[in-house]
């Protein structure tokens, strides 16, 4: 590990590895969910949309969730190693 990449705070980064850890469940979930919803309304058809869209609709909640956890942790990381966000 180089100099740069060493983290000043070991314990904001510890918390920003269990944020991106606990993160990508959530996409994974998001996106499966959103995969089959956008199939079932590409290939559907009448109920069969329905039910795609549905399963499009439920993809949210946990793909915004996983996003939001990767991008705390990403935060947490950056800020570990003490560097300027902007």
């Amino acid at each position: 590990m180089s100099a740069h990449h060493t983290p000043t705070d070991r314990d904001l980064d510890r918390t920003g590895r269990r944020l991106r850890g606990s993160g990508r469940p959530f996409l994974l979930v998001g996106v499966l969910l959103g995969a089959a919803g956008i199939l079932m309304i590409v290939l559907g058809d009448h109920w069969v949309r329905g039910v795609g869209f549905a399963l499009a609709a439920l993809a949210v909640p946990p793909a915004t969730i996983g996003i939001a956890l990767l991008a705390s942790g990403f935060v947490s990381w950056w800020a570990a190693r003490q560097k300027p966000f902007a």
